[in-house]
Formats: C-alpha cells, structure tokens, sequence
C-alpha cells in the first residue's frame, strides 16, 4: 500500500530528474489553486449555505402537501375548527409560491456568482500571466544590473589608472614650469651679460674710431702744412687766418654727421592743421611717434614688445561660470599673465591666466555702479575703469582700493582708455561729452562737446577717435576741441579699435557689420574690408570688436555666443566657435603675446581660448 500511495512523480524521482520548467509549472499551478481557493472560499461557502437552504425549502414543501391531508382528518366538529380547508391550501399554496420564487432568485443569484466567479478567473489568469512577465523582466533587469555593476567596477579601475597618470603629468608639468622659470631667468640674466657686453664692445668701438679719426685729422692737417701754396705778398698777412678758417670748415664738416646738417621741419610745419582729411592722416601715418615735434614737450609710454604672429584659438582652456552677474568687459595685461574682468557685479576682478587657468588674485571695489569697459596702463600698473555712476575709477594693481575717482560727467561713463602721454586718459559719456584727465592731479584738461550719444572712443597722440549712436566716426584734435572729420556708417557704432601701427581703425555697428577704416587714405576698405557672416547678429549697444596683435585678424561675438574671426588680408571669415557660450557675447580681448582670447558673455560666463 504503502509503494502504491506513492506519487508518480517520487516514482521517477528515483530514476531521473524532473526537469527545471516541469517543477516551475507545478509550483504555479499550486501557487495559482492557493490564490484561487483563499479569494473565492467565501462564494463556495454561500454556494453551500444555498444549497441547504433550497433542501431545507423542498422538504417543508413536501410537509405542506401532507398537512392538508391531516389537517382533514383532524377537522371533525368535535374539535371546532375556525378556517376552512379551501382557506388553508391558498395560504399554504401561497407559502409554497413564495418559496419558489426565493428559490428562483437564490438560483439566478447563483448563476450571477459564477459569471463573476468566471470574470475573476479570468482576470486572475491575466494578472498571473503578467506576474509572471514582470518576474522575467525582473530577472532580465537583475542580468543587466549584474553587468553593469561589473562594467562600474572595471571603469572605477581606469579611472584610478588615469587619475595617476593625471597625477604624474600633473607633477612633470609643475617640474617643467619650475625649470621653465629657471631657465627664463637664466635667459634674462644672459641677455643682460650680452647687452652690457655689448655696450661695452661699443664703447671701445667708438673709443677706436675717435682714435682713428684724429689721426685722420692730424695726417690732413700735416698734409696742409706741408703743401706749397704760392699767394700774393699783399696778403700773406691774411693767410693764416684764412688758412686756419679753412681748416676749421674741414675739419667742421668731418666731425659733424651728415644727417645733423639736413634741416628739420619746423614746429609750426606740424602744427599747421592740414586742409584736407586725407594730408592729415597722411602727414599722421608718415610721421615717427618717437621723433614728433611738437610746440612743447611731453613724456610718452614705451612702445611695447608685440607679438609677430597671432595665433587663430581653436579650444576652450578655462571656462568659468561662477561670475555673481553678466561681464560686459575684459583685457590683458601687457605682458599677457593677467586677465581684468569686469560687469554688472561691481568689482573689477583680476586673474591669473599661468598654464592656462584663470585663477583669481583679487578684486577691486570701489564701483557702486555697473563696469562698462576695463583698461590697462602700458606698464600694467594701473586699471582704468568706467562706469554707470557717471565716474571712471583709476586704482594700482598693488591696491584694491580706488587711487582716485573722475567725475564730472552727468550721464554714463561707456568709455575710458589711456592714452600714449604719460598720465593722461580719456573717457566717453552718454552726456554727449568726452572728457581729457591729468592723472596725477585728477582733474579734466579738456571737455569736447559732441553731438550724439558716445559708445567708445580710442587715441591716437593728440587726436581723439569717437563712436557714436547717430552712425558716425569723429575725430577730434584735442588742442583745438575741433572735429577734423567724420565718417558715416550705417548703424549704431557699439564698438572701435585701432591697431597697433595706428594705421587701421576696426568699428562694430548695429546693423551686423565690421568696417575697417584706413586712417592713411580716409576711406572705408572696399567691400573686401567689411567684414560680415551669416548668423552674425550684433547683440547690444556695448559688443566689443578688436584686431589681433599684430592686425592681421579681427574678432567679435555674435548674440548666440558664437566667436567669429575674419582674416584682414583675405576679407573671410577665418574661424567660428559656438561650442561654449549660450548667451549673447557682451566683449572680447586678444593677448599681445597672440597667444590667449578671452570672451564674456551675458550668461555669466568667461572663457579663456587658445590654439592648442
């Protein structure tokens, strides 16, 4: 009995293995009459409760058809029966009426039950049936979760692999620059060595020709002496003299350089303005800037060492955005380490730009109000900034403080740049006003009155260049207060640049153009030299155009923050980088080195670019 009540299945267990899906499907075919037996127990037992109650119907059913009988035989007169026997098979014809109308509604309640009973199977062959694709999703989602928990792992492992590499490159590169440092030093203090070597070689030189050229001078004079002169008695008394005047004018003419007996230009030639636009520029260009003469003395900057070839930037090194407001002005230094900043925030901010990264030396305060435009002094010792509170504000890159305030406009201040004297600056206003300042005293020289608003303005010695809203260029000669001429464009003027030959004159205007003037001829370049792009869209009354170092490129930003570069020579755009910036491209600034670009846009963000 005992080998009979065994299942089949513990029959073949003994021989073989039941296989994996077998036991799957038994385990939810019994998990499936689990579920079904525990939601629809409580029907069965209505079911079963029904039942007994329609048994229970039909045999006091079947007592009611016996009654009538008995109930005849009971009714003799000696008991004294009341109801009649038509009147008791009614009620108990009515009684079993009713009973069977309870039974045919407990029926058709039944028959309702299993059609749900039905419906419930089959919505939970649905659910079991989804349960069971979600349990296979499960398990797919846990197969990839696996492998890509593995893949983390792998990737956690080259990342450490790279991060020491990054270490030791980051190591070499420090190592690298320190040697860098030593040997630019090395280099300075050799160039020194050459120099004074130099000078000292020279010095002996010059010692030796002024040997040699008295020695020239007395061989002649002995030359004279000796030669045989036949000469009138009457004036043998005046030879000496005459001979000895001779040999002064010889002697005159030799020691005196050639150039020193050609005649300079006199003073008043300069000062004479000339009749033309075109003479003046042209007497402008011609004329050295180290040997201009003037009718009195003033003390100039240095010129400053430029690069010979610009570098066209390709990548992003730095970007930054953590500026607290949008930037509307940036500028190196001269010597291309340093990086100014400056905008809505306030404060002039100022950078290192060493390897290739920006990071922050201090900030300058003393601006209550926006910076509009950020100058350095060519020995980069001073800042020279304007802004919206009708000021400019001058301070010592070794202060942070202001060294002194200009005011005096009355409206704002959109401009201020140094000029190539000593001590001198000029600034630019929405007071239709441009203001010459002395420095050291803090004090305006000189105020031109202008007649249209002024967005930018540039120097050129003692001739002030000047942009404005109504479309138009004008140069001022500030010893006079006088416009010498003015050019026409054909959009508001946001922006100028001159190059560094004060040969070339770059504007931006409104109408999404670049013109280049030719301050020797007094015309704008041919169509060749304006310089437009699709997709190049001025994008404020204050955008920033500039030429490269060494003039052979131009540079502006567009208001989606793109950076298009145009080629002087060739008149095409040269280069477009739209990678980083979002907003609209508020300025933009070239290092003299050639080396670095920096933008700012109005998204709160600055860039740092450059070719490699």
């Amino acid at each position: 009995m005992a080998a009979a009540g065994r299942s089949p299945e513990a029959g073949l267990s003994g021989q073989r293995s039941i296989p994996g899906w077998k036991q799957h499907i038994a385990l939810q075919l019994k998990h499936r009459d689990r579920v079904q037996k525990a939601r629809y127990k409580h029907v069965i037992q209505s079911y079963n409760r029904l039942l007994e109650r329609s048994s229970l119907l039909r045999h006091i059913t079947e007592n009611l058809q016996i009654e009538p009988a008995e109930s005849s035989a009971l009714s003799s007169p000696e008991l004294g029966q009341c109801i009649g026997i038509e009147d008791m098979k009614r009620i108990h014809q009515e009684k079993i009426q009713g009973m069977q109308k309870k039974c045919g509604e407990l029926a058709y309640e039944i028959i309702e039950k299993q059609e749900i009973v039905k419906e419930k199977e089959g919505i939970l062959e649905e659910q079991i049936n989804s349960m069971l694709d979600m349990e296979d999703q499960l398990q797919t989602w846990m197969n990839k979760q696996f492998r890509w928990r593995n893949l983390v792992g792998a990737q956690e492992q080259v990342n450490l692999e790279l991060k020491r590499g990054y270490d030791e490159l980051l190591a070499t590169q420090r190592r690298k620059e320190s040697e860098l440092r030593e040997g630019e030093d090395f280099e300075q203090s050799c160039l020194k060595e050459i120099l004074a070597l130099k000078n000292h070689r020279a010095a002996v030189q010059n010692e030796i020709n002024d040997r040699i050229k008295q020695k020239n001078l007395q061989r002649e004079l002995e030359r004279v002496k000796k030669a045989r002169v036949a000469v009138h008695l009457a004036r043998r008394t005046e030879e000496p003299d005459g001979a000895a005047k001779s040999s002064d004018e010889h002697a005159a003419k030799v020691d005196v350089p050639k150039k020193l007996q050609r005649c300079h230009r006199s003073s008043s030639t300069l000062e004479t303005r000339p009749s033309s636009f075109h003479g003046f520029f042209k007497v402008f260009a011609n004329k050295p800037r180290s040997k201009s003469i003037s009718s009195f003395s003033e003390e100039r900057y240095q010129p400053l060492p430029i690069c010979v070839l610009s570098r066209v930037p390709s990548r992003a090194l730095c970007i930054l955005d953590t500026f607290e407001s949008e930037v509307n002005a940036v500028k190196f230094s001269p010597n291309s380490k340093l990086l100014a900043t400056g905008g809505a925030g306030r404060n002039i901010e100022l950078w290192d730009i060493g390897g290739g990264s920006m990071q922050s030396l201090q900030k300058f305060e003393g601006s209550n109000s926006t910076i509009t435009s950020v100058e350095f002094d060519p020995t980069g010792n001073y800042i020279l900034a304007a802004s919206y509170e009708r000021a400019a504000h001058l301070w010592n890159i070794n202060c942070t403080l202001p060294k002194d305030s200009l005011t005096g406009h009355t409206g704002k201040v959109t401009a201020a740049k140094f000029t190539s004297m000593l001590h001198r600056a000029v600034t630019c206003s929405l007071d239709r006003t441009v203001k010459e300042w002395d420095l050291n005293r803090g004090a305006c020289l000189n105020t031109i009155s202008v007649p249209s608003y002024c967005s930018d303005v540039v120097c050129a010695d003692y001739h002030i260049i000047s942009g404005h809203h109504d479309g138009k260029i004008r140069f001022w000669d500030s010893r006079t207060k006088q416009c010498v001429h003015d050019i026409r464009l054909h959009g508001k003027i946001t922006s100028l640049n001159i190059n560094y030959n004060v040969t070339q004159l770059l504007s931006c205007t409104r109408d999404d153009e670049l013109n280049v003037i030719d301050l020797r001829m007094s015309r704008v370049c041919l169509n060749s030299k304006v310089f437009r792009a699709d997709g190049f869209k001025c994008g404020c009354d204050w955008t920033k155009a500039i030429f490269s170092p060494d003039g052979s490129y131009v540079m502006a930003g567009s208001s989606d923050g793109t950076l298009f570069i145009w080629n002087v020579n060739s008149g095409k755009l040269e280069k477009s980088l739209n990678e980083h910036h979002k907003s609209s491209v508020n300025a933009v600034a070239w290092s003299l080195s050639g080396e670095f670009v920096a933008s700012a846009d109005r998204g709160k963000k600055a860039i740092l670019w450059s070719e490699f």
